[in-house]
């Protein structure tokens, strides 16, 4: 969910951090799998 929130509404240094927090991978995957709720340009 958090990633989620930061994606959505987040600058790019917010999506560098959680990047760089999470890892590239769990980032992605949470993007691409688990998150159902984002409009297409966040993908």
């Amino acid at each position: 969910m958090v990633i989620g929130r930061i994606v959505e509404r987040g600058g790019q240094e917010e999506i560098d951090e959680i990047i760089r927090f999470y890892g590239h991978e769990k980032v992605i995957r949470a993007i691409r799998d688990e998150i159902h709720f984002l409009p297409n340009y966040g993908y």
